[in-house]
């Protein structure tokens, strides 16, 4: 299996300089409620040094600001702009502040459209109740701090980078997707990237922002689980349930109903000490999607805090990647690394 990295919930680690901003001081009263910004170095030289003017005979750069209909019209057309990806998310208690600079060149001299993105802004801060359900796990303030501080950090270093080139309306069909909330490991496979994360990425990128965050390839497991690590799940029992269009143009909806859902028990659901960050929590149980035939990943999730949460899969998948013939659900148990497969799922 190829290793993939995560944007947001679900990307790739960015290869710039980080200028990291003055960190508060754990001991300070303040310090576990004030989130903190970090800006790549790399995206700030660039802001700062860019020229609002445009060379003679250049054609001018339309400033999109955080308009994001402003931002997709110009990919479309691939005409020279510059603009923001905004959003700001509550992954299960921790809110998630990210901005993406996209700079769009126009056409290039093979007729496809060049443009830039860089992650500039990333902050990471956690609800009360986050925090009071880290406190109840056994977590020190210390130690949630510590954590909010590195899954800010990572926050940053997962943001898309580099040079690309591609479709404009692949862009365009792409920013679309991520302004409904939709990502997808294959967001990035219609472009070619050169310099930063993307390149590095290889143009796969599993989003887990749900945010899908998402979250980066399976970290290795916890070397000394709990007392609650002997427990053991049954198969998941999945059934297809139905197809839906997505919003987004060439993307379907697949959910699936998970019959025995009732059999997994709520501790699986908690935010457990010890387990490496999901996105920003701490989450055990991660559900995976996978190809039948190779056991390759398709996509993965870590956002389910209850059984029932569990009922209904949703699996996005763009037509022009390719639809599997079978499907098999994985539940891994990420503090014992026991993995539950399902039976082979058809689909229609």
């Amino acid at each position: 299996m190829k290793e993939r990295l995560v944007l947001w919930g679900a990307l790739v680690c960015a290869l710039v300089f980080v200028l990291a901003c003055n960190l508060p001081s754990s001991s300070s009263s303040n310090a576990l409620d004030t989130p903190v910004v970090v800006t790549s170095a790399a995206a700030t030289v660039a802001l700062l040094t860019a020229s609002p003017a445009a060379s003679a005979g250049t054609p001018a750069v339309q400033d999109c600001g955080e308009d994001m209909d402003c931002l997709i019209q110009a990919a479309k057309a691939c005409k020279p702009a510059t603009g923001r990806y905004v959003t700001q998310l509550d992954l299960f208690g921790a809110l998630v502040h990210i901005a993406l600079q996209f700079d769009i060149h126009g056409l290039n001299d093979q007729g496809e459209c060049a443009f830039d993105v860089a992650t500039v802004e990333a902050s990471v801060d956690y609800s009360e109740e986050a925090r009071q359900q880290m406190r109840a796990s056994g977590m020190s303030d210390e130690e949630i701090e510590a954590q909010r501080k590195m899954a800010e950090e990572q926050q940053l270093q997962a943001g898309p980078s580099g040079a690309c080139t591609g479709q404009g309306s692949d862009l365009a069909a792409m920013l679309q997707q991520w302004r409904e909330g939709h990502f997808t490991m294959d967001d990035w496979t219609p472009f070619h990237c050169e310099g930063g994360t993307l390149a590095n990425a290889g143009g796969e990128i599993v989003v887990t922002v749900e945010v899908t965050a998402q979250v980066p390839e399976a970290p290795p497991p916890p070397t000394s689980p709990s007392a609650e690590s002997d427990l053991v799940l049954p198969a998941p029992v999945v059934r297809f349930s139905h197809v839906t269009n997505s919003a987004v143009e060439g993307t379907k909806l697949y959910w699936f109903d998970l019959v025995n859902w009732q059999d997994f028990p709520p501790e699986l659901f908690k935010i457990t000490k010890g387990v490496p960050p999901c996105g920003q929590r701490p989450n055990r149980l991660w559900v995976i999607f996978r190809r039948a035939d190779t056991m390759e990943e398709i996509s993965h999730g870590c956002g389910a805090r209850s059984p029932e949460e569990l009922r209904t899969l949703e699996l996005p998948l763009k037509e022009s990647a390719g639809i599997p013939h079978r499907v098999v659900v994985d539940l891994w148990d990420r503090l014992t690394d026991k993995h539950y497969l399902s039976e082979p799922v058809t689909f229609p």
